[in-house]
C-alpha cells in the first residue's frame, strides 16, 4: 500500500534515487538532447550535497515549504515539493519512479499537497517541454502560457533544456 506523507531524514536518499531515475528515463530524448554523461556529470557533482538538503529540509520543515513522499513500506516511490510566495505557488520538484508512473502515484501526491495549499495563490510548474509531465500537469488543470524558460548549459552536451511555463487557479 502506498502512503502519502512529509518526509523525514531517512527519506532523503530514496528521494534523491526517485529524482535521478526520472531524469535518466524522461530527459535522454533526442527532442531534448539531454545525454547520459549530462546526467552523470550532474549527479557525480552534487548528489551528496543534494541528499544533504533533503535531510536537513525534513528535519526543520518551513511553512512556506511543502515536501511530500509517496512510499511503499519505506521505499521511497514519488516526491513533490512546493514553495508557497507571497503571490504564487511554484512546483519545483514533482517526480514519480519511472517504474511506478500510471498508478496514480502522482495524482495522490497532488491531491494530498491541495489538501496543504493556500487557495488564494495561482500554482505554477515548469515542466519540461517534450515530456510526458506536460501532459500530466494538464490533466491536474494546469494550462500552459506560452511562456518558455531554458535552464542552464548542459555540461557535457552543452544542450538545455527547455522549460514551459504552466498555471492552475485553485477554486475558493
Amino acid at each position: 500500500m502506498v502512503t502519502i506523507s512529509k518526509p523525514t531524514p531517512e527519506d532523503a536518499e530514496g528521494m534523491n534515487e526517485v529524482i535521478k531515475l526520472s531524469w535518466y528515463a524522461t530527459y535522454i530524448t533526442p527532442e531534448i538532447g539531454i545525454t547520459k554523461e549530462d546526467i552523470d556529470r550532474m549527479y557525480a557533482q552534487s548528489e551528496l550535497q543534494q541528499i544533504e538538503v533533503f535531510r536537513k529540509r525534513a528535519q526543520n520543515p518551513k511553512d512556506d515549504d511543502l515536501t511530500l513522499v509517496a512510499k511503499e513500506g519505506n521505499k521511497v516511490l514519488g516526491v513533490i515539493r512546493l514553495v508557497i510566495f507571497d503571490d504564487h505557488i511554484r512546483v519545483r520538484t514533482f517526480y514519480v519512479n519511472p517504474t511506478h508512473t500510471g498508478k496514480g502515484i502522482g495524482t495522490s501526491l497532488w491531491n494530498e499537497a491541495l489538501k496543504h495549499l493556500p487557495k488564494n495563490k495561482p500554482i505554477v510548474a515548469w515542466p519540461a517541454e517534450h515530456t510526458k509531465s506536460v501532459e500530466f500537469y494538464k490533466k491536474l488543470g494546469f494550462i500552459a502560457t506560452g511562456e518558455k524558460e531554458a535552464g542552464e548549459a548542459m555540461a557535457n552536451s552543452g544542450n538545455k533544456m527547455t522549460g514551459i511555463k504552466m498555471m492552475l487557479t485553485l477554486q475558493k
